[in-house]
Order: C-alpha cells, then sequence, then structure tokens
C-alpha cells in the first residue's frame, strides 16, 4: 500500500474502531450484584451512556441513608438496568434445577 492509499485506510479503520466501542459502551454494561458482588455482563434496554452500575445502598434499608444526588441516581440506574436484568437471570436459573 502506498503512503496515499494507507491515510483513508487508517481514518475508516479509526472510526469503525470509535463507533463499536461507543455502541458497546452505549448498549451493554457492567454490574455487581448487590448481596454477594458476582460480576455481571447484560444487555441494557436502551441505549444509556453509564457502563459501570453499583447499589450505593447495597443490602440496607433506604429509610435510614441520606444520599447525595450522584448516589441516589446511581442507585436508581441500578434499579432500573440491573435489577430487572438479575431477576430474569435468577428465574432461568430455578427454571432449570
Amino acid at each position: 500500500m502506498t503512503k496515499a492509499r494507507r491515510k483513508p485506510f487508517i481514518i475508516i479503520a479509526a472510526a469503525l474502531l470509535v463507533c463499536g466501542i461507543g455502541y458497546v459502551w452505549l448498549s451493554y454494561g457492567l454490574f455487581f450484584e448487590r448481596e454477594f458482588g458476582d460480576p455481571f455482563v447484560f444487555k441494557k434496554h436502551r441505549l444509556y451512556p453509564r457502563f459501570f452500575f453499583y447499589s450505593s445502598v447495597g443490602e440496607r434499608d433506604m429509610d435510614d441513608l441520606v444520599l447525595r444526588p450522584a448516589q441516589l441516581q446511581a442507585e436508581r440506574d441500578y434499579e432500573e438496568f440491573a435489577l430487572p436484568w438479575l431477576e430474569r437471570y435468577y428465574a432461568a436459573r430455578r427454571e432449570q434445577n
């Protein structure tokens, strides 16, 4: 490949790589289960910029806690994205047994 033909190839390859990473970042997520801390990779039900999901509350009661807005948003995101997936996961495992 000549130098003139290599430059467009590199630009196109870099653009495809950025698009692929962006798609994975927006479409998939990683979370750690509240009780045991097991990691799970899951497909989100809608595109969302957060990749790492965690529960800032854990197994504690929410009534006793005073959360900062960022922690409260992290908890809401965990409940919206991770909990429904985890419930389906455990239901499927129960059906197998």
